[in-house]
């Protein structure tokens, strides 16, 4: 989206605002793309609500969700006033919210400050923020169809998600050329796993428990996160199996290259990423995180799987046992007509058009 953007408005001055938790990642993956924008934090706080624990549970644990909550409101209030003051200064014709608490102080001070907001909620259950901040915005777009959402239809349209060009279908010349370039030495299929931006403790331990089996079939890159990475990397398996199997903390740039060399994801269940594998036609292995609020990674990964795209790893199972996941990923990588199913399947939820759109949603949400 923001390389439309730039096409279209080449001297546009663009900001993007997130929590100091995600700095380093969103200013490695946004100025990696275009170096012309600013990347700053804000402050934020969060709702903490768990669709794993009952009212009461969560009412009675006061110390890891009632007391952080009530800390949280006063950081969202001063969030707010930041943002108020952040925004006089910079004064934006338009404000463009992805959703999460971050965006709720923004959305707020840019409707006390009259400038056009314009949401968009890329999964299927729709975020608390912008929920409550749907009311005041100009234009809402969402990232599944609009029967999944409770927005006013009148300012709601269905557009996917915003994607950079180089998300499509690659030739199998070019998969190969890729699949060379990250360095593995034989021809076996590969098996790229991430957690998502942060890791997942228990993917990455899963994948490592049975590393042996895996790599008897194919080669395998687990993306594990910043924090997992050092005592991953000093895990025996790693250097043992070091021709067959390559170990990443995060991929700033060039995931798309990653993504369109493996012969199989594993991956959470978050909608961007699945919209990535959709434009590129891969087939996937989601294990959604069943803890998030509003469930939203199981609707998304459900989604998925009503349609034949994805074959669904229950985490409740895989903590059971870890032959879950390696399982599924030797059964699929050991049928190639399974592996085309999942690839034609996932093709046909790709919305290769969500970038233009939106860009062109923002421009139209300025009022002149």
């Amino acid at each position: 989206m923001l390389s439309v953007l730039r096409s279209q408005h080449p001297h546009a001055t663009i900001h993007v605002w997130c929590d100091r938790a995600f700095y380093a990642q969103t200013k490695n993956t946004i100025q990696g793309n275009d170096s012309d924008v600013k990347v700053e934090v804000i402050l934020s706080g969060k709702f903490r609500r768990y669709s794993s624990l009952s009212i009461i549970e969560q009412l009675l644990s006061f110390r890891t969700i009632v007391l952080p909550n009530i800390v949280d409101i006063f950081k969202i209030v001063a969030a707010t006033v930041q943002s108020f003051y952040k925004l006089i200064r910079w004064r934006p014709d338009v404000i463009f919210c992805k959703g999460g608490f971050v965006s709720l102080p923004v959305g707020y001070a840019a409707s006390l400050l009259r400038i056009p907001v314009l949401l968009h909620d890329s999964d299927t259950h729709p975020g608390l923020a912008n929920r409550l901040l749907a009311r005041t915005a100009t234009k809402i777009a969402t990232g599944s169809t609009l029967d999944h959402y409770p927005y006013p239809l009148e300012k709601s349209i269905y557009v996917g998600i915003p994607l950079v060009k180089e998300y499509r279908v690659y030739t199998e010349d070019e998969r190969q050329l890729f699949k060379r370039a990250i360095g593995f030495k034989d021809n076996k299929p590969l098996v790229l796993v991430t957690g998502g931006g942060l890791g997942s403790q228990k993917i990455n331990h899963a994948v490592m428990e049975r590393l042996d089996l895996l790599v008897a079939t194919c080669n395998v890159m687990l993306v594990c996160g910043e924090n997992n990475y050092k005592s991953l990397a000093k895990h025996s398996k790693t250097k043992r199996y070091a021709d067959s199997f390559q170990l990443r903390s995060y991929v700033s740039t060039g995931m798309y290259k990653l993504m369109a060399a493996a012969d199989l994801v594993v991956t959470r269940g978050g909608a961007t990423t699945l919209l990535e594998l959709a434009a590129l036609a891969t087939p996937a292995v989601i294990i959604p995180n069943p803890y998030l609020t509003g469930s939203h990674q199981l609707k998304n990964a459900k989604e998925y799987e009503e349609e034949g795209a994805a074959v669904i790893v229950d985490e409740y199972e895989l903590d059971k046992n870890l032959d879950v996941l390696s399982d599924a990923i030797i059964a699929i990588m050991s049928d190639a007509a399974l592996q085309q199913r999942l690839s034609d399947s996932i093709k046909r939820l790709a919305r290769p058009q969500a970038a233009k759109t939106v860009a062109r949603l923002i421009v139209e949400s300025i009022r002149t």
